[in-house]
């Protein structure tokens, strides 16, 4: 413990803080223990002098601050949409470019583009379904044109046997899209691409068949609130992040709060792009309000016109301070 004697001129009573004590030995002693507990105390016979010049000045020390920045959502996301922190490419999806990390938004809302076909009647030879750039040509002689995929329906006695056949053949196309069997007499051609993104591919028949839409249509994207979620879960895994990030709750769930990992100045330098994702945007363009702490010797003290503060340890060269308000002594 450290003791300043009356002789140094002190008034008042004895602070310890933490275990350093600073005031005249006549007086009482107030001893304000780690959890701001006011106790008596004494003063033990080993007190010692140490200049005040040393260790009293004027100032009040800053706490470490953590650099930040808060990513906002204010629309859909797309697959394939990215955010980039630092060096760190974010990219929505399950299939990301090599390098980039993963915001898998699968488990949100996000569905595929689709329409129904309706078969009134078996096709007859020759008469074809057209999906993107794939010509599906039905077939009853094995005698097709070039460049179509041929659905033998040679065999076919009802519609069933046609969505059947036009299921085995779809392996032979090139579009991202899957056929699957609906109601009676309906075929199913669902893009593979989640989202948006499948929307607008063109289908089209010479078949008495019909559409529900004349494009794949119906494709959404995840919500802002998801996107949100989601980036905070995948920033949150990675561990070798410069960032954390939280997701807000209720009314502010599409909002995430970006903090650098590691608390100083340093997190300043952290640039944000939100330029790959049409509906996000950053508070800044970098990370901001980071602050490095106050350094100090251990029994330093410090004080301002509202409070005391000694340090009462350093730790990589991170000073602790602990602080009691004048108006309490």
């Amino acid at each position: 413990m450290t003791y300043i004697p009356t002789r140094r001129k002190f008034k008042g009573p004895i602070l310890s803080i933490g275990g350093f004590e600073v005031g005249p030995k006549e007086n009482p002693i107030k001893v304000i223990d780690e959890n701001g507990v006011i106790a008596p105390a004494s003063i033990p016979a080993h007190s010692h002098v140490i200049e005040e010049a040393n260790i009293m000045k004027n100032g009040t020390p800053v706490i470490a601050v953590s650099a930040h920045a808060e990513l906002v959502f204010e629309g859909e996301v797309c697959i394939g949409e990215t955010i980039v922190i630092g060096d760190e490419v974010y990219e929505f999806g399950e299939e990301v470019a090599q390098g980039n990390i993963q915001v898998d938004i699968s488990a949100g809302t996000p569905s595929s583009a689709g329409t129904i076909l309706t078969f009134i009647e078996v096709p007859t030879d020759g008469q074809t379904l057209t999906v993107g750039e794939d010509v599906y040509e039905f077939d009853t002689d094995s005698n097709t044109n070039v460049n179509t995929i041929p659905v033998d329906v040679s065999s076919a006695s009802n519609v069933e046997d046609v969505i059947t056949a036009l299921i085995t053949a779809s392996a032979g196309g090139t579009e991202s899209v899957t056929f699957s069997v609906g109601n009676p007499g309906e075929i199913h051609i669902s893009s593979t691409i989640d989202g948006s993104e499948g929307n607008g591919l063109t289908v089209s028949t010479t078949t008495t068949g019909t559409f529900d839409s004349p494009v794949l249509a119906g494709g959404t994207d995840a919500t802002a609130e998801e996107a949100a979620a989601a980036i905070a879960e995948a920033i949150t895994a990675n561990t070798e992040s410069v960032v954390t990030a939280t997701a807000g709750t209720e009314a502010n769930a599409h909002k995430v709060v970006i903090n650098a990992a590691e608390p100083g100045t340093a997190g300043n330098e952290i640039a944000l792009d939100d330029s790959g994702c049409e509906n996000a945007s950053f508070s800044d363009e970098t990370l901001a309000g980071g602050e490095d702490p106050t350094t100090g010797v251990k029994g330093q003290i410090l004080f301002d016109a509202d409070n005391i503060y000694i340090c009462i340890d350093v730790t990589g060269g991170v000073a602790t301070w602990k602080a009691v308000a004048l108006a309490d002594l």
